[in-house]
């Protein structure tokens, strides 16, 4: 519905097989940016597999956070009840994952990071600035969408099925009731993460 029509293959066979169907604005995608909360994947793994937070961890989002003398609020609908980590994806909840980063080392982010084939976090960077993508190293729009569909594709290595699940569900939360609840809106099952990131060129 309202999507082009592509060869009838199994969404997964396209998927695997790394093929592009459309694009446009390739000198865009090619533009390294600040990742902005698409990290908030890799942030969530290495809490996962470093144990600072477990699948069953719960907190109360303080719907505002400050971050190196700036705030920042959750857009999110206020739930009024502790959150988990599927959940705190799907919403891309600031809080949750700022909570997260005073406890994540830096290794464990990078080793995150490196999972996904994505380069390293910026030593110069604080964490929590750098596990929100706030600031720090730039990619670009590939390299997000190639870390994307490598961790909802196949298990990275030496990473935890469990891990991994949580990951998934938050992602599949995002299409059905979070930041991108267009495509349940839609009727559409989607695996999805929204990610907002300022461009040189002045807008986002």
């Amino acid at each position: 519905r309202d999507l082009p029509s592509f060869p009838t293959r199994r969404s997964s066979d396209l998927i695997a097989s790394g093929r592009t169907l459309a694009s446009s604005r390739e000198d865009v995608l090619r533009t390294p940016v600040l990742p902005g909360s698409i990290l908030k994947i890799a942030t969530l793994v290495a809490a996962l597999e470093s144990g600072v937070i477990r699948p069953e961890t719960r907190m109360l989002c303080p719907r505002q956070i400050e971050i190196e003398g700036r705030r920042y609020s959750c857009s999110h609908p206020d739930v009024g009840r502790p959150i988990g980590p599927a959940e705190a994806l799907a919403h891309s909840c600031n809080g949750y994952f700022a909570s997260i980063a005073t406890r994540l080392r830096r290794e464990a982010l990078d080793r995150a990071l490196a999972q996904l084939g994505l380069p390293s976090s910026s030593p110069s960077v604080p964490m929590a600035s750098a596990a929100l993508g706030l600031e720090g190293t730039r990619m670009s729009a590939e390299q997000l969408l190639a870390a994307f569909v490598r961790i909802t594709t196949e298990a990275p290595a030496r990473m935890r099925n469990d891990t991994r699940a949580v990951v998934l569900e938050g992602l599949r939360g995002a299409a059905e009731y979070g930041t991108a609840s267009v495509f349940g809106n839609r009727g559409l099952s989607a695996l999805a993460k929204t990610g907002t990131a300022p461009m040189q060129i002045g807008r986002a």
